[in-house]
């Protein structure tokens, strides 16, 4: 079988997301909740504010791409969300309320 990792684009209610987000960077990941950067990539909870992790996102996929398959081995759980598209979204929101 020659299975691949391809997008997959859903709606999603970006409000939902950023508690539940694990972003994952280089060498370590952060809370998207509370910001707390001593996450490790096999937590479940976010070990200050107990947030459980949903959705998992890396600043640069391909450099994770290994990673990311034993994830989605290990963890089918886990939504994985596109780093670029979450930012983006997160702007919009930032924006709207500006000019509210």
């Amino acid at each position: 079988m020659s299975e691949k990792l391809i997008r997959v684009y859903k709606k999603q209610d970006v409000t939902q997301i950023k508690p539940h987000l694990m972003i994952y960077g280089d060498l370590s990941a952060a809370c998207g909740n509370c910001n707390c950067l001593d996450v490790k990539l096999t937590d479940t909870h976010c070990p200050s504010c107990k947030t459980e992790y949903k959705y998992i996102s890396f600043r640069n996929v391909k450099n994770h791409i290994p990673k990311i398959y034993k994830l989605i081995e290990e963890k089918p759980q886990f939504v994985i969300v596109d780093f670029d598209d979450y930012q983006r979204a997160m702007g919009d929101l930032k924006a709207q309320s500006i000019f509210k």
